[in-house]
């Protein structure tokens, strides 16, 4: 969860930006996946959705292939219509859905 606690004006900065800043506080939140809740599983995940995003503009098909093989599982077996789609359509549950997939096909 995100909290802006203040805004910070572009004069403090070198160079200035063309925008103003903000000072977040992150909170994790307490309804979490439970499969993340190891540090090791958050790595592992990390790594999995950076393998994801990396080359964007590919399909499920190959970036989730890739993206299982950058940690060391096998790819889940998933329908037809998602593979043929872009990681970047789907939200964060449906990734974290092939995470745990992709786990338990190892």
């Amino acid at each position: 969860i995100a909290t802006i606690l203040r805004e910070v004006s572009p004069q403090v900065f070198r160079p200035r930006p063309k925008v103003t800043s903000a000072v977040l506080r992150l909170q994790r939140r307490v309804d979490a996946d439970a499969a993340l809740a190891d540090v090791a599983a958050r790595r592992q995940f990390a790594a999995f959705v950076r393998a994801l995003f990396q080359q964007r503009r590919k399909v499920v098909r190959t970036a989730v292939t890739r993206a299982a093989a950058a940690v060391g599982l096998q790819p889940p077996e998933l329908p037809a219509a998602v593979l043929g789609s872009r990681a970047e359509v789907h939200g964060a549950a449906s990734i974290v859905g092939w995470w745990r997939a992709c786990r338990a096909a190892t």
